[in-house]
């Protein structure tokens, strides 16, 4: 079941199963202060746009909704460190 909830996330977010786990890396970096460009091809992409929000303005929050409509729950860097 949980294998069909990640497919239709990824669906959702019009993503690859690489390119996701390319964005959580991404994500994942920038909280730990990483300057890393954003994957190649996802330039464009909302999740990426939020996390380029956050290196502009520094906004924390902005980064935590990138995580969150990536991870799609509430616990969304637990779920994305344990992914």
């Amino acid at each position: 079941m949980a294998a069909d909830a990640f497919n239709e996330r990824l669906q959702r977010l019009g993503l690859t199963r690489a390119q996701w786990f390319d964005l959580k890396e991404y994500l994942l970096g920038l909280q730990l202060g990483m300057k890393d460009p954003a994957p190649a091809g996802l330039e464009d992409h909302p999740v990426v746009k939020l996390a380029q929000e956050y290196r502009s303005t520094g906004n924390r929050a902005r980064l935590d909704e990138a995580a969150q409509q990536l991870a799609g729950g509430k616990n969304a860097w637990l779920i994305l460190m344990k992914a």
